[in-house]
């Protein structure tokens, strides 16, 4: 077995507030609760009655399962 999967396993999973988010991510607060709504986002933790965070491994898993993008998307239009 890996090593670092033992020592990842071992530390605790950060809880981000929403600005911590929008830094990991590139949205805004509205961006996220957006994609929240429309069920493209993890979900949040319920801290308490006014807080919520989210889990830094969800966030970062949301990350990498995004489709990368090899060109810019107006490129290809504006030559058009």
């Amino acid at each position: 077995m890996d090593n670092r999967s033992i020592e990842n396993k071992s530390l605790p999973d950060r809880l981000l507030n929403v600005a911590e988010v929008g830094q990991f991510v590139g949205l805004s607060r509205a961006g996220i609760y957006k994609r929240l709504k429309a069920g493209d986002f993890p979900a949040a933790l319920q801290v308490s009655p006014g807080a919520v965070r989210w889990r830094q491994s969800e966030v970062l898993a949301w990350i990498d399962s995004r489709q990368r993008v090899t060109h810019h998307p107006r490129a290809t239009s504006a030559a058009a």
